[in-house]
């Protein structure tokens, strides 16, 4: 894909993974709508590049800003032609202790944001994106969709369902033969807020950019990162070792 020129829209963009997109991006010239709910965190980071970065407020957890985003976009962003679901949200959820109420308002969050999100942004952009020459759909996962921990039940949930659906909108774009390429990025451990005090050997917020913004410009459809190359080899060759190795990770 020809980023030059190209609009495109990051999801948790305000910081980590989605911000050092927003920034990579823009430096080979397109222009990068970015979205989170913490309006300072977001003007910052389009004061690092006023041109290409634009901010717009919007809690993906609510699916009435959902709708308000997708129609701001068809409104005035008609020209976007890159959708990356990059947001996303991870909480402890003990499903045997934790008290009901806190868990299920944590559950839906994360259900909301990591899955729900990515899938009515598609289905509300699709008539965008497909009247550009050329279009696609980046939807960001992560290792643990593949072997899932215990501590985080609903956030592994929510990253597998986020693969199928990569792959079912893949076979909808191509036996539509529309201009839309859809590809599923699968994330190591990364250095961001949402993983503090968890894990070592973490790959840079800029690292995970750089491979996915060339993995964009090669048109990739399945992009595995770092660490996350060795587990895909795992699961197919040794399966039960992979589980055992990320179950209580």
């Amino acid at each position: 894909m020809q980023l030059e020129g190209t609009k495109a829209l990051v999801t948790g963009g305000s910081s980590g993974v989605g911000r050092a997109l927003a920034l990579g991006l823009a430096r080979l010239g397109a222009t990068v709508v970015v979205t989170g709910r913490d309006r300072p965190r977001l003007d910052a980071v389009a004061e690092t590049d006023p041109q290409h970065i634009l901010p717009l407020v919007a809690d993906l957890a609510d699916p009435a800003a959902i709708g308000e985003l997708i129609e701001s976009l068809r409104q005035e962003h008609s020209d976007l032609a890159l959708l990356v679901n990059n947001a996303g949200v991870q909480f402890p959820v003990d499903l045997t202790g934790d008290d009901p109420e806190n868990a299920r308002a944590l559950s839906h969050q994360e259900i909301a944001v990591n899955f729900a999100a990515p899938a009515i942004l598609t289905i509300g952009l699709v008539p965008v994106l497909r009247r550009q020459g050329q279009a696609m759909i980046v939807n960001i996962s992560s290792g643990l969709a593949v072997s899932p921990k215990a501590s985080a039940p609903i956030y592994c949930a929510t990253k597998a369902a986020l693969g199928a659906l990569t792959r079912t909108t893949r076979y909808q774009m191509e036996d539509a033969k529309l201009p839309i390429h859809v590809m599923h990025v699968v994330l190591p451990l990364v250095d961001t807020p949402m993983t503090s005090g968890r894990g070592s050997g973490k790959m840079s917020p800029e690292a995970v950019a750089d491979a996915i913004v060339e993995g964009i410009g090669r048109d990739r459809g399945e992009l595995w990162i770092g660490k996350s190359r060795i587990l895909r080899i795992l699961a197919s060759i040794a399966p039960g070792l992979a589980v055992r190795l990320l179950r209580n990770a």
